[in-house]
């Protein structure tokens, strides 16, 4: 066989791995709702058991995916840690599984931004109308009767006010430690070196899809835990506070920091008793 007939017969084969990688990650997205399901109303209670903080049903944040630099727009995917990157926004339970995920925004966008024009951000006040239920997230989102965030630390907060803070964001850790396993699963999402921007979802999503499969099948292992050294997970630290809080979302805030310090009370006085 000579050398052009060769050549040529590498860059078909090539040319069909990567055709098919593009055909099975499209079908993974377009089937991705089988592997990530948003809970039904009946589910909503014992998720929140699984919390310790009130009437939570999953912590919601979002993660940097680096991808190479576009031919166009780049400025765009270009966010303040000055690399390009897609957003990546998830909920998850405290068992790391994921039960909504958006992606493929510019990472310049601001969380807020994201979760304002995900799905989840345009239809959370309906998935959860009638309820007491609630999603936690930190001080980069909006204050809302569906999303608790941190009071902001002014250096005036309360003894409740700290201690919300502190439930608040052990809980809300949860979607952190998704994101690490994540990542430290499928590594290649460190970085997409992809030129289809458009195919960049797809594979992130099929990702997302894939952890959740082995988080159903019970097959997370020790060594894939989160570390608190995994600076993947940092990108997200820098975000400035929102002050996007509606009167009702404060009310509700002020209720939780007072049921959660009855709550931090009583467990204190059987300590004492012990």
């Amino acid at each position: 066989m000579d050398t052009i007939a060769f050549k040529s017969k590498v860059n078909y084969v090539i040319g069909n791995v990567h055709y098919i990688f593009l055909c099975t990650t499209r079908a993974f997205r377009l089937n991705s709702i089988k592997l990530i399901k948003w809970p039904t109303r009946a589910e909503y209670r014992s998720i929140t058991l699984q919390f310790s903080f009130p009437y939570a049903i999953g912590s919601v944040d979002s993660t940097f995916i680096r991808i190479r630099k576009p031919l166009k727009k780049y400025n765009v995917y270009t966010n303040r840690k000055k690399f390009c990157a897609v957003t990546l926004q998830a909920v998850s339970k405290p068992n790391l599984e994921f039960i909504d995920v958006s992606t493929g925004y510019p990472s310049s966008m601001h969380d807020a931004s994201v979760f304002a024009h995900s799905q989840l951000g345009r239809n959370l006040s309906i998935l959860l109308e009638g309820t007491p239920f609630v999603l936690l997230g930190d001080s980069a989102y909006g204050l809302t009767t569906t999303l608790m965030k941190p009071y902001p630390d002014n250096g005036r907060l309360d003894e409740t006010e700290k201690n919300f803070n502190r439930v608040l964001s052990q809980n809300r850790y949860a979607v952190e430690r998704s994101f690490s396993l994540l990542k430290r699963k499928w590594r290649r999402l460190r970085y997409l070196d992809m030129l289809l921007l458009n195919r960049i979802p797809d594979v992130i999503l099929t990702a997302c899809c894939l952890h959740n499969y082995i988080i159903q099948r019970g097959d997370v292992q020790p060594e894939d835990q989160y570390r608190e050294d995994d600076e993947e997970n940092d990108d997200e630290e820098e975000e400035r506070d929102s002050d996007n809080s509606t009167t009702a979302g404060k009310q509700i805030r002020n209720r939780i920091k007072y049921l959660l310090m009855s709550f931090y009370y009583i467990s204190e006085s059987n300590c004492n008793t012990i």
